[in-house]
C-alpha cells in the first residue's frame, strides 16, 4: 500500500484493527508513526496510547496493552517500534511466546488498534507474526517513492523551508540527485539534508534556481563530468569506463550523470557554433552566462569533437535516459553503451 493510500485511511480512520509499516524510507515511516499518534489526540492519549520498544518489551507487557481497555474512548492506541518477532535475530521471544501472540491478535478486541512499525527489513520469509499480520490486517513497505509521488514530496519540502520550487528546477533536482537510480542507496533522507542545505543557502522567501542547486549539489560531479568529457574527446574508452565506476563506487548518480552530461554537450555545440561567427572568448562566457573555469574547460573540450558527433552523443543520452526510465534497459548497462559508443563517434 503507497504511503497517500494509507495516509488517507487514517484519515478517513478506516484503519485495520492490525498494521504492519517497514522499509528503507525512514522518514515516511516516521511520517506514519506521526500520523497514528494523531489519531490517539481526541482519545486522552495519556490513558488511551501505549508506545513500546519492540527490542525491550515482553509478551506480557505487549499482551497487557492490546487487551486493556480504552478509558473514555472507543479506542487504545498501541505502537510498536522494531519488534525482534519481525526480524531474523530474536532475543527475548520463543516460538512458543510467538505462537501465544499471534493467538492473542487472532482473537484481538475491537477497541485495539495496533501499528507495528519496523524502520528497515524484515522477516517476510520466516517470520510467522508477519505472515499473520498480513493475512489479519494491512502491511506497507515504505520504499522508494514513484515519480509523482516524489515530485510532490520534493516540492512540499521546500515549502516548508519557504522556498519556492517551479517545475523544471524539481525536475533538474530530482534528476542530479540520483533518488530515481534503482540502485541508487539515496534516501528521502539524504534529499531532505539537500533541499535543506539549498533553502540554507537560498534564503526564506526565495525562488530555486539551477545555480544554486549546481553550486550546492554538483561539485564533485561536475569534476568527474569534465574529465568524463576529457576521456570520450581523446577517444580514451578505457579511462572513461574506470571513471565511471569510480563514480557510481562513490554512490554517483547515472541519471544525474547524464542530466550534466547533456548540459555540458549542448554547452560545447553552442561554444562551437558562436566561435563560427567570430566572437572573442569573452563575450562568448558573457552570452553563454559561465564562469571562466567552466569557460576555459568547455572552449578546451569543444576541440576534440565535431558538430555531428556532438548532436549525436546528445540524441544517445536523450534515447538512454529514457530507455532507463521506461524499464527498457538497466541504468548500468546504458552508461557502458553509452560511453562506448560516445568514444568511437
Amino acid at each position: 500500500m503507497k504511503i497517500s493510500d494509507l495516509l488517507e485511511r487514517f484519515k478517513d480512520r478506516k484503519l485495520n484493527k492490525i498494521n504492519l509499516v517497514y522499509g528503507r524510507e525512514l522518514l515516511l515511516i516516521d511520517q506514519v508513526v506521526d500520523a497514528f499518534k494523531d489519531l490517539a489526540k481526541g482519545s486522552m492519549p495519556d490513558f488511551n496510547l501505549t508506545l513500546i520498544d519492540g527490542q525491550e518489551t515482553n509478551l506480557e507487557s505487549l499482551v497487557s496493552a492490546i487487551e486493556t481497555l480504552p478509558m473514555m474512548s472507543d479506542r487504545r492506541y498501541v505502537l510498536v517500534k522494531d519488534f525482534e518477532l519481525l526480524q531474523a535475530k530474536r532475543r527475548f521471544f520463543n516460538e512458543e511466546a510467538e505462537s501465544e501472540l499471534i493467538r492473542i491478535i487472532e482473537n484481538m478486541p475491537d477497541t485495539a488498534l495496533v501499528l507495528f512499525a519496523s524502520y528497515g527489513e524484515v522477516d517476510t520469509k520466516r517470520s510467522k507474526l508477519y505472515k499473520s499480520i498480513s493475512k489479519l490486517g494491512d502491511v506497507s513497505v515504505m520504499d522508494k517513492l514513484d515519480d509523482m509521488d516524489l515530485f510532490k514530496w520534493c516540492k512540499e519540502a521546500f515549502e516548508k523551508n519557504q522556498v519556492q520550487a517551479n517545475n523544471s528546477e524539481l525536475v533538474y533536482f530530482i534528476n542530479l540527485v540520483g533518488y530515481k537510480d534503482r540502485k541508487s542507496s539515496v534516501t528521502l533522507a539524504d534529499l531532505k539534508n539537500e533541499i535543506d542545505k539549498i533553502c540554507a543557502y537560498i534564503g526564506k522567501g526565495k525562488v530555486l534556481d539551477k545555480e544554486s542547486i549546481d553550486k550546492l549539489l554538483t561539485n564533485n560531479i561536475e569534476d568527474n563530468v569534465f574529465k568524463m568529457i576529457d576521456m570520450i574527446g581523446t577517444k580514451n574508452t578505457k579511462m572513461a569506463l574506470s571513471l565511471f565506476d569510480d563514480m557510481l563506487y562513490s554512490g554517483g548518480s547515472i541519471l544525474g550523470t547524464f542530466s550534466l552530461l547533456s548540459t555540458r554537450f549542448s554547452q560545447i555545440l553552442q561554444i562551437k557554433a558562436l566561435q563560427d561567427t567570430k566572437l572573442s572568448f569573452d563575450s562568448i562566457k558573457a552570452t553563454m552566462g559561465l564562469q571562466k573555469f567552466v569557460m576555459n574547460k568547455l572552449a578546451s573540450q569543444a576541440k576534440n569533437f565535431d558538430e555531428e558527433s556532438i548532436r549525436a552523443i546528445i540524441r544517445s543520452i536523450s534515447d538512454f535516459d529514457y530507455a532507463i526510465k521506461q524499464g527498457k534497459m538497466s541504468d548500468r548497462l546504458a552508461a557502458e553503451i553509452l560511453i562506448v559508443e560516445a568514444c568511437n563517434k
